[in-house]
């Protein structure tokens, strides 16, 4: 299918070269007729082969745009007429704010797209709140809460809104927690933490003077209660850790393990991480860390790299021991399919090997390549006849491809987009 595409592209290329010649003069035109509308000249009595030109919406841009602070009115009409196109987000997103200051709450909602960026989703829901639909958002509302990064001034009304609706309880909490710990943002878990009372306030301080990597902090952490919000800050700490220092992970859990007490959950998270980035490195004490993982307790990314460490090791056993980890979705992708085979095939199982291969050469993807070429099997990836000419004439008859082939055409170089112009 891609290669298909590609080949249609080329010819696209190639037809499109008479289609260029054909346009030429009229995009000498535009070019006199966008100098034109940047000055506020009248372009469209210079120009009036413009009114059907594909890119007519950036001379109306161009001529909007030279105003300084353009009506609010006319930014309305160009949107209505243009769309949801890059040329009118920027000033969807201004008109969004406009009527925010303004208070014009169904004006906002008339504004409304499932593309927005996250500022004026939040204006989105600001007005339905302010409209009485706040209900009928909240679960969205929430799931913008829930960021690894700080929000945007723009959405503060949310988070007093949902405050106000009791939305935000101490799970809740935690969970944007464990999102901030994710993202490194220490500053946000602090300001979190004032969310949380008692014992789990506590904890979270304590978590964030852990991520903080000083050798003051660690050793504070030995003197942590071992109650339910310290073990859940444990957990989230040194799972951060080890991401980027899987090795301090490594000490610090044979420290800090023989003083809480987590459940099998808690437990195997943390010794899964850690497994994963000592695998990842290929560090001599890998394979002891995937050992201490029963079957169940492991990730999909921790049974891969088990499979990839002890294929460095040439350890054949092990490597089927990872094999026979692995779940149905890894089982169906053609690149553990393949070295399922390729591990058969190295412990001698031929019959295994090439059951699997011949299977796997049905699949037209690059393993399904390699399984076919060990397999001695045709390739699934099929040639195709390289596409007609009319195949590049209904391509071209598409009006979305006329705006882009423009703009290639008068920039000089391949990209969808005339210097100067709103991206």
């Amino acid at each position: 299918m891609k290669l298909r595409i590609f080949c249609i592209l080329v010819a696209i290329g190639g037809a499109s070269t008479g289609f260029a010649a054909d346009q030429a003069a009229v995009r000498a035109q535009f070019l006199v007729a966008h100098k034109l509308a940047k000055a506020g000249l009248d372009w469209q009595s210079a120009a009036p082969e413009m009114a059907s030109y594909p890119l007519l919406p950036y001379l109306e841009h161009a001529a909007l745009m030279h105003t300084p602070r353009p009506t609010s009115e006319a930014l309305a009409a160009f949107i209505a007429r243009h769309g949801d196109q890059p040329l009118t987000r920027t000033l969807r997103s201004q008109l969004i704010a406009r009527r925010v200051q303004t208070k014009d709450w169904k004006g906002v909602q008339s504004l409304d797209l499932a593309s927005l960026p996250p500022v004026d989703r939040c204006h989105q829901y600001q007005a339905a709140i302010e409209l009485g639909q706040g209900q009928d958002r909240k679960d969205a509302m929430r799931a913008i809460w829930l960021s690894g990064k700080a929000l945007p001034s723009a959405c503060h009304p949310l988070d007093h809104w949902l405050r106000q609706q009791g939305a935000l309880d101490g799970d809740s909490v935690w969970q944007r927690i464990e999102l901030a710990v994710a993202a490194n943002q220490i500053g946000l878990l602090r300001t979190l933490a004032t969310d949380l009372t008692g014992k789990d306030k506590v904890a979270a301080l304590h978590l964030a003077d852990l991520l903080t990597n000083s050798a003051p902090a660690r050793r504070n952490a030995k003197t942590w209660p071992d109650d339910v919000a310290h073990r859940k800050a444990m957990v989230l700490g040194l799972v951060r850790i080890a991401a980027r220092d899987d090795a301090l992970a490594a000490t610090l859990w044979r420290e800090f393990s023989p003083l809480f007490k987590f459940d099998d959950a808690q437990k195997y998270r943390v010794i899964d991480t850690i497994a994963l980035y000592r695998a990842n490195s290929f560090e001599a004490d890998a394979a002891n860390w995937l050992d201490m993982l029963p079957v169940g307790q492991d990730s999909a990314a921790t049974r891969e790299w088990r499979l990839r460490e002890a294929l460095s090791r040439r350890d054949l056993a092990a490597a089927q021991a990872a094999i026979d980890r692995f779940d149905t979705t890894q089982l169906t992708d053609p690149r553990w399919q393949y070295w399922r085979a390729r591990v058969a095939e190295l412990r001698g199982d031929a019959a295994a090997a090439g059951r699997f291969y011949r299977e796997l050469a049905l699949s037209p993807t690059f393993f399904g390549f390699l399984a076919a070429a060990r397999a001695d099997r045709p390739y699934a990836l099929c040639p195709i006849p390289a596409p007609a000419a009319t195949d590049a004439s209904r391509a071209l008859a598409q009006p979305g491809l006329h705006a882009p082939l423009n703009c290639t055409r008068l920039d000089g170089r391949p990209r969808h987009g005339v210097s100067g112009m709103p991206r």
